[in-house]
């Protein structure tokens, strides 16, 4: 039995036994003072039993007085825990516990006893920050490294856990707060901390004016929050923008003067912005005017879409915005951007298809083949409006009908060809010579634009007729004695051609057996009697020898080159009194009767 409690019961003993009485009074027999208790034990727990004994052996109640956080069973002296312990707000608990006997027909004795519980901490409490939510500036062209908060402090009220972990913490919303800013401790235990926010990047006010995140704080088993607000401040450090479409489009038959678009540029330093001056850098022909100050871009002359390099295209401006300080604008990498302004030029249809030559002169055989195209004329026509104003149609004026035009129907461009629709025949004069009309005219237009070109064809001569004689065989007569030189015949032919391939380009020929006896002018086709040492005798002509010569008269045409006829010349010689009569033997010898008229049979000399 503790000392305190035998002291207690020998006192009343003694009382008991001066008086002559034997009702002594209950005693504890186990001390519960200074009892230890986490602060986070469960309600209802039984976190104790009294024990005691009354010497006379008579039955006990327990009691407890100051206090409301627990109970006690008057039997069984069980205390039971009903409110919830808080080592923060009470770290120890004092009350009495008491113990009376219970006398039938006497008095009860009543023992009360201080009691003292000890109450253990628990890591039941979150960290919290002390001076949250935090709000700093922080100018844009803060280097990475700097301190952006330095008084970020932290406790908590439990004694016991980790030491205290600060950090930024990670959110979807500004998913790069963590990357841009990080908590740096100088002081950490665990149930303080004290640290700094410190910038891990640098910044730009022109991609982010502010971040707002949370910073967390934990002890390794409970966690708080608290809000930041980083604003950034800007500064001068940022050339103008555009803004805005930085295309635009107007017809070619706009006004002078006429507004074409309005360029807008801010500074993109937006806490003290400054004004703008605006100005052209290329302006292709000229065609625009760019106010300075308002920006509003306008024509300066007449457009014409068909005057530019490429009237497919866009025409690109450059434009440059500077910032002004001080009444001008300035020229460098922090206060000058440029910008390009394409324009498109509507087309108006003010064109209307063009030849590439307003005259064609052609030349082209007559031998040429029907569907065949005609060689070198190199005909272009071209339209530069755009669109359904550009689309046109070709047509062909000709009389004759002999050619056609490819192709009928065209946009934008086309290589025109003229292709032979009819045999020509260069020997009909009244087709030797071709003066066409071509004419170019828009389809879908109102009015339709249209232009012409005209082609001279000219049909040059082929060789295709061989020369032609009136007769396929001439016949003539010449006395065998004929002197040299002597006409024999004059034989000529034609030919439908014209030039060498005609009349003025056949050459003639003879030959045969015999005919080195004639002479023959290729040229003229005059036959006469070739020289002869002997005229009238061999070899000479002579008709004794030789009565007919059957000869082969040809005429070529091209200069004895190209085409060729024959004709059949026969020449036959009359006999001329160039022989003295001669007897054939120099005797004759013959008998006849005495009475007979005549020899029989006949005498021949």
């Amino acid at each position: 039995m503790p000392r305190r409690w035998q002291v207690a019961f020998a006192f009343w003993a003694v009382l008991a036994a001066a008086a002559g009485e034997t009702n002594l009074p209950p005693a504890f027999v186990e001390d519960m003072d200074n009892l230890p208790l986490s602060e986070s034990t469960p309600l209802g727990e039984v976190v104790y039993a009294l024990k005691g004994r009354d010497p006379e052996g008579q039955p006990i109640k327990y009691g407890l007085v100051g206090t409301d956080r627990f109970s006690v069973n008057a039997d069984t002296g069980e205390i039971t825990l009903v409110k919830p312990l808080d080592r923060e707000v009470n770290d120890t608990m004092k009350f009495l516990v008491s113990i009376e006997d219970q006398v039938p027909g006497g008095q009860n004795n009543l023992v009360r006893v201080p009691f003292t519980i000890i109450v253990l901490d628990e890591n039941d409490n979150a960290p919290y920050f002390k001076n949250s939510p935090y709000e700093v500036d922080v100018p844009e062209d803060a280097a990475a490294g700097t301190t952006v908060l330095r008084d970020i402090a932290v406790e908590d009220k439990d004694s016991v856990g980790d030491n205290l972990e600060v950090g930024c913490a990670d959110s979807p919303q500004w998913a790069d707060a963590c990357d841009t800013f990080e908590v740096v401790a100088v002081v950490s235990s665990a149930d303080q901390f004290r640290g700094a926010l410190v910038l891990r990047k640098s910044l730009n006010y022109n991609d982010k004016q502010f971040y707002q995140f949370k910073l967390y704080a934990s002890d390794g088993r409970q966690n708080s929050t608290a809000h930041v607000e980083v604003k950034i401040e800007d500064i001068q450090n940022s050339p103008p923008v555009f803004s805005g479409s930085m295309a635009a489009a107007l017809a070619e038959d706009a006004p002078v003067g006429s507004l074409v678009t309005t360029i807008r540029a801010r500074d993109a330093d937006r806490a003290h912005p400054r004004a703008i001056h605006y100005d052209l850098i290329t302006n292709p022909l000229d065609f625009f005017v760019l106010d300075s100050s308002t920006g509003e871009l306008k024509t300066a002359k007449p457009l014409d879409r068909e005057a530019l390099a490429d009237p497919s295209s866009p025409l690109n401006l450059t434009i440059r915005a500077r910032e002004i300080v001080n009444g001008q604008p300035i020229t460098s990498e922090l206060t000058m951007a440029t910008a390009t302004l394409s324009v498109t030029i509507k087309d108006v249809n003010d064109e209307p298809p063009r030849f590439n030559r307003p005259e064609y002169s052609v030349e082209i055989p007559e031998s040429l083949p029907v569907g065949t195209p005609i060689p070198n004329l190199d005909m272009m026509v071209m339209d530069t409006d755009l669109g359904l104003n550009a689309v046109f149609g070709l047509r062909l004026s000709d009389e004759w009908g002999a050619f056609v035009v490819e192709p009928t129907k065209a946009a934008g461009s086309a290589a025109v060809t003229l292709r032979l629709n009819d045999t020509l025949d260069y020997e009909d004069p009244n087709r030797r010579k071709f003066i066409l009309v071509v004419i170019a005219e828009e389809l879908h237009t109102n009015p339709r634009l249209s232009s012409k070109a005209i082609v001279t064809v000219v049909v040059t001569d082929v060789n295709d007729n061989a020369p032609k004689f009136t007769e396929e065989v001439y016949s003539a007569v010449i006395l065998e004695d004929a002197t040299p030189g002597t006409r024999v015949a004059t034989i000529t032919a034609t030919d439908r051609d014209q030039g060498r391939h005609g009349s003025d380009g056949i050459v003639y020929q003879l030959s045969g057996n015999g005919a080195e006896l004639f002479r023959l002018d290729n040229r003229t086709g005059d036959v006469s009697v070739a020289p002869c040492p002997t005229p009238g005798r061999a070899p000479c002509l002579d008709i004794e020898t030789r009565r007919d010569y059957l000869l082969h008269y040809k005429a070529t045409d091209d200069d004895g080159t190209g085409q060729t006829t024959v004709v059949s010349l026969q020449v036959t010689l009359l006999d001329a009194n160039d022989n003295p009569p001669a007897c054939a033997t120099a005797a004759y010898r013959a008998a006849i009767d005495e009475d007979a008229t005549k020899f029989e049979p006949e005498l021949q000399a």
